[in-house]
């Protein structure tokens, strides 16, 4: 069996005022249970710096709350919660007097045992460091990644495309979005995940990103790659969420569970959000 550890860092970056991301994780292994279940969660908001802020809490503080309340088994379960979170986000817009004006992206990963499942909208992303070599594990739902599959720019273009921003679906805004579901992920001992927005993307490179968190724990390598998008100037917020796949043997053994906190403890859930 694998053990999971996960550590974040979200930062407003150095040229913005307002952090519009949020991030969130949970253990959800049963007391007791041989493999492991967590569920890890990035957005990245967008609807100016109340709604997007907003957007982004909502959807991964709702996602955490209903995790803990009746734990996703599956693919299919795990979309469905994404599409609700969709719904709560549009709630939340009409309640601000916003409605069709503020959304946010995410990546949704259920880790159980030595599979990950991963639901995601818009254009954050999930990667894969495996055997030291780091993977783009989805795809992104923007204009110019639609241009790339149907082969109108090239890869290397995307970056510098004046329209690389421009997201295809998102929750929120007033408009149904469709979670894509990547097909299973199988983890090993020493892999390692990498959640991010493009705060990062923007300005560091795929193989940059593997070889700064292929070997450091979770916590170094969150904050050694913000740390890294802010020396080479992004211009955006940058939110990073870190899992380090071990072996069950090499760690102590788990603490005693505790019982049940509130739902509305955000220490239990690991939420860290824009105000």
């Amino acid at each position: 069996p694998l053990h999971l550890r996960v550590a974040g860092v979200s930062d407003p970056g150095r040229f913005r005022g307002d952090n519009q991301d949020a991030i969130g994780w949970i253990d959800l292994s049963p007391p007791g249970a041989v493999e492991e279940s967590h569920l890890v969660l990035l957005a990245d908001g967008a609807g100016g710096h109340a709604g997007g802020a907003a957007a982004s809490r909502r959807a991964v503080q709702w996602l955490l709350t209903e995790a803990r309340r009746a734990a996703p088994a599956g693919g299919g379960a795990l979309v469905a919660m994404v599409r609700e979170a969709h719904r709560q986000v549009v709630a939340l817009a009409r309640e601000m007097g916003a409605a069709g004006n503020m959304g946010t992206t995410v990546v949704a990963c259920l880790i159980r045992g030595a599979e990950a499942l991963v639901a995601h909208v818009g254009d954050s992303r999930l990667y894969r460091i495996h055997h030291g070599v780091c993977g783009q594990v989805t795809h992104d739902h923007s204009y110019v990644w639609e241009l790339l599959r149907h082969g109108a720019i090239a890869q290397e273009e995307i970056l510098r495309h004046p329209q690389r921003g421009v997201i295809t679906r998102c929750l929120g805004f007033g408009q149904e979005a469709e979670p894509e579901l990547d097909p299973p992920l199988p983890l090993e001992a020493g892999d390692r995940l990498v959640l991010c927005c493009d705060g990062l993307i923007e300005v560091v490179a795929d193989g940059d990103i593997g070889a700064t968190a292929r070997d450091a724990d979770p916590e170094t390598a969150a904050a050694a790659l913000v740390a890294l998008a802010n020396r080479r100037g992004t211009r955006d917020n940058v939110s990073v969420v870190v899992v380090a796949a071990e072996t069950a043997e090499t760690t102590s053994e788990p603490p005693p569970a505790a019982p049940a906190p509130p739902d509305d403890d955000p220490e239990a859930t690991n939420l860290i959000a824009g105000p």
